[in-house]
C-alpha cells in the first residue's frame, strides 16, 4: 500500500472519531440526549446514559490511539469497524437518523475507511 494512502485510511477515521470525543467526555447536551435516547430505547434504562457515553468514548479513544501507531493500526482499524458498526446499528435499530445531524454519515465514512485499510493490509501480507 502506498504510504500516503496508508496514512489517509488511518487518519480519516481517527479524525472523525476523535472530533466527537470532547462532546462525549464533557457531557455535551447533544451527546447526553443521544445516549439517553439510546439507553432508554435499547436497554430500557435511560439512567445508563453516562456509562454508555463514557464507555463508548473510552473505546473510541483507544481506537484512535491504535490507529495512529503504525504497529497497532490494524487492531485500531478492526476496533473502529466494530464501534462504528455498532453506532450505525444503534441508529438503524433504536434511535433513527432524524435529529442526529451528520453523525451517522461520519460513522459510515469512518467504518468504510477502516474497512478499506484492513482489506489493503491483508492483501499486503
Amino acid at each position: 500500500m502506498h504510504p500516503a494512502l496508508n496514512w489517509i485510511l488511518r487518519l480519516v477515521p481517527a479524525a472523525l472519531i476523535g472530533q466527537t470525543l470532547p462532546f462525549k467526555f464533557s457531557g455535551h447536551e447533544q451527546s447526553v440526549a443521544l445516549f439517553t435516547d439510546l439507553t432508554e430505547k435499547a436497554l430500557g434504562n435511560p439512567g445508563l446514559e453516562a456509562a454508555a457515553r463514557i464507555g463508548t468514548g473510552v473505546v473510541e479513544l483507544v481506537a484512535v490511539v491504535l490507529l495512529l501507531i503504525p504497529k497497532t493500526a490494524l487492531i485500531g482499524a478492526l476496533l473502529t469497524i466494530g464501534v462504528m458498526a455498532g453506532a450505525l446499528a444503534s441508529h438503524v435499530l433504536f434511535i433513527g437518523f432524524a435529529g442526529h445531524g451528520p453523525l451517522p454519515a461520519l460513522a459510515a465514512v469512518a467504518l468504510a475507511s477502516a474497512a478499506i485499510y484492513v482489506v489493503l493490509q491483508r492483501k499486503a501480507v
